[in-house]
């Protein structure tokens, strides 16, 4: 199955209603909000083997897609790098959920470290906005998973 088929199906059955999407870009940390991912930016990956060496499907996102969003106006500016790593380091935090954390206080909530499956809800979850957050290169889920779901033979 080709990466727009598991994208389809993640997003199918995506415990989310929208992305938040951070990255780096001339030493500044920015963030756009997307209501779904684009096959353009989303490639087959494989995890390494001690962890199993699976596929899944991650984020690639280029730096000519960032400067589209740039571009764009809809990106935004959240901090420097600088600021982004040190507050991930000071929170023993990986970049990803740094940006998780920097999402949930953003709402005014508190952030809690945990690994719920895609399918069964946000990582900042409001009122009637479910938002998935990655970091720019994140993995999004395995292939096997994405089938469980669906219910389907990996």
């Amino acid at each position: 199955m080709e990466i727009e088929k598991w994208l389809k199906l993640y997003e199918q059955y995506n415990g989310c209603n929208c992305y938040e999407i951070y990255f780096l870009f001339n030493k500044k940390l920015y963030k756009i909000e997307l209501k779904q991912l684009d096959a353009g930016f989303v490639k087959m990956g494989r995890e390494s083997s001690s962890k199993g060496g699976w596929e899944k499907l991650r984020l690639a996102v280029n730096k000519a897609r960032k400067i589209e969003w740039l571009a764009s106006g809809k990106a935004k500016e959240v901090m420097t790098q600088d600021k982004f790593v040190k507050l991930a380091e000071e929170l023993g935090l990986n970049k990803g959920q740094a940006c998780e954390y920097l999402s949930a206080k953003a709402r005014k909530q508190s952030y809690t470290l945990d690994s719920t499956r895609f399918d069964k809800a946000g990582d900042v979850n409001l009122k009637r906005k479910k938002i998935q957050v990655k970091f720019e290169n994140a993995s999004l889920t395995q292939l096997r998973t994405i089938a469980k779901v669906a219910g389907l033979k990996a």
